[in-house]
């Protein structure tokens, strides 16, 4: 399951801290969100969650 909207992504993954659990996706603060070619936000790894 893939929970993503303008802000960040959450991906399940069995390799995280939790197995089964997520690990956060977030855009970095501050940086610009130009669109580029087939981009329009990179995201970075934030951490993991239950």
């Amino acid at each position: 399951m893939r929970i993503h909207n303008d802000h960040g992504a959450a991906l399940t993954t069995e390799l995280g801290q939790f197995p089964g659990g997520r690990s956060l996706y977030d855009p970095r603060p501050g940086e610009q969100r130009k669109p580029g070619p087939g981009v329009s936000c990179r995201f970075y790894y934030f951490g993991d969650t239950p």
